[in-house]
């Protein structure tokens, strides 16, 4: 039995230890609400979950329009 929070999972024959830890507690894991960029926070202290979501629609679409252009542009120049 393992009494120190550390875990033991074996893989390949080999023994490895994963230590649990509580990211509350660590202090460059805290989360720091000083970090949230301006646009991101409500006026509550909270995140702006809405306009999160679209800077993620509106990347993944900036992201989707740059590979097909990459895609074609051989098509364009030939």
């Amino acid at each position: 039995m393992i009494a120190s929070g550390e875990a033991q999972y074996f893989q390949d024959g080999g023994l490895l230890a994963r230590q649990d830890n509580n990211d509350a507690q660590i202090p460059h894991l805290a989360p720091d609400h000083g970090s949230i960029p301006h646009r991101y926070q409500n006026g509550q202290g909270g995140i702006d979950v809405h306009q999160v979501q679209r800077d993620q629609m509106r990347a993944q679409r900036d992201c989707v329009r740059a590979f097909f252009s990459f895609l074609l542009k051989p098509l364009r120049q030939g």
